[in-house]
Parts: C-alpha cells; sequence; structure tokens
C-alpha cells in the first residue's frame, strides 16, 4: 500500500480520534484527511505531475504533517530536507534531486530564500505557518482548492514500484545522494514498525536515562567487537527494548543482534532492517570511531 493509504484505513474506520497534536494546534483523523484534500488539490490544480519531487525544510510542526500527506495524496515524491545539515550542503543535494515544489517553515526564511536562489529547479514556494512575501502560507494555498475530494489515483496493488520519497545518503563519503525509497520498501518498514508499537505513557526521566544508557552500551559493545562499522547501525532504545536499523550484510545484522540481546539489562531488541550489503565491511571499529 501507499503511504497515504495507510493514513487513509486509520481515518475512514477512526475519524474522530486525534491524530495530531502539536503545541496549541490538534486534528482528528477525519480533519487531517480533510486537510489532506485540500493540500493535494490545491497543488494538482497549481499543475503538479505525477510524482514530481516536493521538498520541505522544516523544523517539528503540526503543518509539516498536513504537507505531506497532502503531497502524498496528490502523488508528489517527499523529498526531506535535514535542517541540521550545513545550507550549502543541503543546496548541493536539492540541486541533486532536483525539487519542483518547497515547503519551508517560516523561522528559517532565511535559509529558505538562499535555496530558492541556488536551486533553479523549484517553481513552487510555501511557507508553512504564515505568508512568505511573495508566496503564500500553506492555509492561503490550500484554500485555492475548496472542500472537495480528490479522485484517488492509486491502483489496486498500492503502485509498489512509484516513488514516495527520495531519502538524503549521510554524506560521509563525499557529497549526498539520494536513496530512492519505492512504496513497496516503505510498506514494509511501516508494518515492520506498526508490529513492534507500544501504546505506553510518557516514560519518566529515569527511564528515558536508562535507555541512553542502553544505547550507549550497546553502541560501545559494537566498536569492542569489531566484526562490522558501528556507524552502519542506528540504535534506539526505548523502554528498555533496543531497536537496531542499517544496511549490513546478513552476517552483521546476525552479529549486530547477537550482541544487543547479550547486553545487560536489555529487555528485548528489534532489528527491523531488511537491506543488506553484499559485500562485509573491511577495516577496525576502533578506527572509525575515532574517524
Amino acid at each position: 500500500m501507499r503511504s497515504i493509504d495507510y493514513f487513509d484505513k486509520v481515518a475512514n474506520r477512526h475519524p474522530e480520534r486525534m491524530a495530531l497534536i502539536a503545541g496549541e494546534t490538534r486534528y482528528t483523523y477525519g480533519e487531517l484527511q480533510a486537510l489532506s484534500h485540500k493540500a493535494a488539490g490545491a497543488m494538482l490544480g497549481a499543475g503538479l505531475k505525477h510524482q514530481e519531487p516536493a521538498a520541505i525544510l522544516s523544523p517539528n510542526d503540526g503543518a509539516v504533517l498536513v504537507s505531506l500527506l497532502g503531497l502524498w495524496r496528490a502523488g508528489a515524491v517527499w523529498i526531506p530536507v535535514n535542517t541540521r545539515n550545513a545550507l550549502d550542503a543541503n543546496i548541493a543535494y536539492l540541486n541533486y534531486v532536483r525539487p519542483v515544489w518547497f515547503f519551508y517553515h517560516s523561522s528559517l526564511a532565511a535559509e529558505a530564500d538562499e535555496v530558492r536562489a541556488a536551486v533553479p529547479s523549484i517553481r513552487h514556494v510555501i511557507c508553512l505557518d504564515r505568508e512568505g512575501g511573495d508566496h503564500p502560507s500553506l492555509t492561503t494555498f490550500m484554500a485555492t482548492f475548496g472542500e472537495r475530494e480528490i479522485t484517488d489515483w492509486g491502483d489496486a496493488s498500492g503502485n509498489p514500484d512509484e516513488l514516495v520519497a527520495i531519502i538524503a545518503t549521510g554524506g560521509t563519503t563525499g557529497p549526498a545522494k539520494g536513496v530512492r525509497i519505492l512504496n513497496r520498501s516503505w510498506s514494509q518498514m511501516l508494518e515492520t514498525i506498526v508490529n513492534e508499537m507500544q501504546v505506553a505513557g510518557v516514560p519518566s526521566l529515569a527511564a528515558r536515562s536508562n535507555d541512553a544508557y542502553l544505547t550507549s552500551k550497546v553502541k560501545a559493545r559494537f566498536v569492542d567487537a569489531g566484526k562490522f562499522n558501528p556507524f552502519h547501525v542506528k540504535v534506539v532504545t526505548e523502554a528498555g527494548v533496543v531497536y537496531l536499523m542499517g544496511i549490513v550484510t546478513q552476517q552483521e545484522a546476525a552479529d549486530a543482534g547477537q550482541i544487543a540481546r547479550t547486553t545487560g539489562g536489555a529487555q528485548a531488541w528489534c532489528s527491523p532492517a531488511r537491506r543488506y550489503r553484499t559485500r562485509p565491511w573491511s577495516g577496525s571499529a576502533r578506527s572509525a570511531s575515532s574517524a
């Protein structure tokens, strides 16, 4: 299924449930679904072509989810832009993927102006949270579509071979490149994550500290083991459960799992990554950690 199909499946079944709480902003699934139709309709009305790249530059904000669901519903490809990257690195990456649409938050207006000037492929610019001079706010932009619902362009199989996103590589060995994420692989990831999700309250400070400690222990043991590049495996701990994700060989994945499950204090571990390199890493984990 497409990402928007997963969202609609919940929204159609439980439209009254709360979907988003961001500061004073609160949307139920039904309200968020309606907004996504408006955003998608406005994009299509402004000339969006199917699978056209749309970049988002913003800190955490509720409007990001509205625009993301809207662009997915319209058939665009999400280009996430890391706000922690150097501006010149982001500009170089955007010129690599050539987005046509650019959504940004007003707190990053100065960076957005430089991006617009340096990335000639951008033709449509929308400010997520307020009017942005010569381009509209997301609210104003969505108002151009009205209250209609757009026609669903998806096929019965969920368009498995179409793009959902282009994600930047780390750029540690040169300029960042784009990884093409298909609906097929994205849906596999979503279903894996959902299968491991727990509905729980906000963890205490002690619990968060313990999780951070467990993460550091697992990472340290990766380095000590020297069996793979520790920077190739992401470690996240939540409620004592250690989650691993990375692009590794099958043997490296098994080694990482063995280390995680035998780390003292870890209640369980989960390795959702299904992407493997065909060649093992050759090098020293200790030298990599000091690079």
